[in-house]
């Protein structure tokens, strides 16, 4: 099957699409679940914008044993697109499982949370989002601010310590710690 997918993708680039579809539907009867051959039905199914079709292939794949970051962040896209929020949440969260070196997925999570107003989904992707992407400013400042707005000074404090090393130039860092430090009774 992967050598008849091969053959397919060197007619296509020949121009020969006719044979190139053959050799390609040659390739999953010989091979149904042929992960490359799978995801050539995925990429079809977008090319013609057929969001459940792709939908269908994606946890066709799945079921076959086949799933990995990319599926689930498509899953995750398409779920978006047909403003299904359970689905995207779904998605976001496997795909994060499947590669938890990733950033998009708490950060697209953190942008849900921020839509549905859900405070507690924010402050606990915030709190991914700087465990994994350690220096990005905005994240510690977002991170500390809310921790300060809800008055959780321990977990502020320890923040506001590496939100200054990160940012050490912001004088709304300066200022958010120094109200944990005052409120947990620490002094520098």
């Amino acid at each position: 099957a992967k050598k008849l997918l091969q053959l397919a993708r060197a007619l296509g680039a020949d121009g020969q699409d006719a044979e190139a579809d053959a050799m390609f539907q040659e390739a999953l009867r010989n091979d149904p679940k042929e992960p490359n051959a799978n995801f050539e039905l995925v990429r079809r199914a977008m090319r013609k914008k057929d969001i459940k079709g792709a939908e269908k292939q994606l946890e066709k794949m799945i079921a076959d044993g086949n799933d990995g970051f990319a599926i689930r962040m498509m899953l995750a896209d398409l779920a978006e697109a047909q403003e299904d929020e359970a689905k995207l949440k779904k998605n976001l969260e496997e795909a994060f499982k499947l590669d938890t070196s990733q950033v998009e997925p708490l950060q697209a999570l953190y942008d849900l949370a921020h839509k549905k107003k859900d405070g507690d989904a924010e402050l606990e992707a915030l709190r991914r989002i700087a465990l994994l992407d350690q220096h990005d400013r905005r994240v510690w400042v977002r991170l500390l601010r809310t921790l300060v707005e809800r008055g959780l000074w321990e977990e502020a404090r320890k923040t506001g310590e590496s939100a200054m090393f990160i940012d050490v130039s912001n004088p709304e860092v300066h200022r958010l710690y120094a109200r944990a430090l005052a409120r947990t009774g620490n002094q520098i």
